[in-house]
Order: C-alpha cells, then sequence, then structure tokens
C-alpha cells in the first residue's frame, strides 16, 4: 500500500471529507463532473488550489482538523492524478518508440 493509498481509509463520519452528500446530486460526483470539464492542467491547478485553499483558513473555522483533512484528500487525488497522467505518458512513449524502431526478429541464418 503507499503512502497516498492509506488515506483512504479515514473515518470520516457523515462523508464531510471523502464523499459529502451535497456533491452527490444526481448521476455523477461533482469532483468527475469538474475533471471531464476541465483539460489535465486546468484540473490540476483547481486540486492545488483547493488544497491551499483549505490548509489558508483551516486556522479561523469551527473544525481545524477537517479542513486538514480536506487538504490531504485533494493533495492525495492531485498525486493520483498526476501519477495517472505519467502512466498514461510513459504508456504512449512506449507506443511511439515501437512504433518508430520496431523489434526485428531474428531469423536464423
Amino acid at each position: 500500500m503507499s503512502a497516498w493509498e492509506s488515506y483512504d481509509t479515514w473515518e470520516d463520519e457523515g462523508g464531510a471529507i471523502n464523499s459529502p452528500s451535497h456533491y452527490n446530486q444526481g448521476k455523477i460526483e461533482c469532483i468527475d463532473a469538474l475533471e471531464a470539464s476541465m483539460s489535465s492542467i486546468e484540473y490540476e491547478g483547481y486540486l492545488k488550489g483547493s488544497a491551499i485553499k483549505y490548509l489558508w483558513r483551516c486556522r479561523y473555522k469551527n473544525n481545524m482538523v477537517e479542513d486538514l483533512n480536506k487538504s490531504i484528500w485533494y493533495s492525495q487525488r492531485l498525486a493520483k492524478h498526476i501519477l495517472a497522467v505519467k502512466e498514461r505518458l510513459d504508456a504512449a512513449d512506449a507506443r511511439t518508440e515501437w512504433a518508430t524502431n520496431p523489434i526485428q526478429s531474428e531469423t536464423p541464418q
């Protein structure tokens, strides 16, 4: 289990961090709709900004720990997104390399 996956098991009474009910109206969760509506770079900026927002204001709200956990949630989502993008790019690079330099099969002489 990676360090990022360990945060998936938080105790989140009432779903205030992982899946708040007010973000789950309809068939798609709000965060998924936001991701679908933005480019990868825009979505990364949104996640980074949200993480900073919760860190910035946590001391001035009633539940500091909840806001810190929300910041971690957005940071975790950002890290997972970046890793997924890297995996897609690595796979695309591998396909490009194969297309330009296919492995020559050896034929017996």
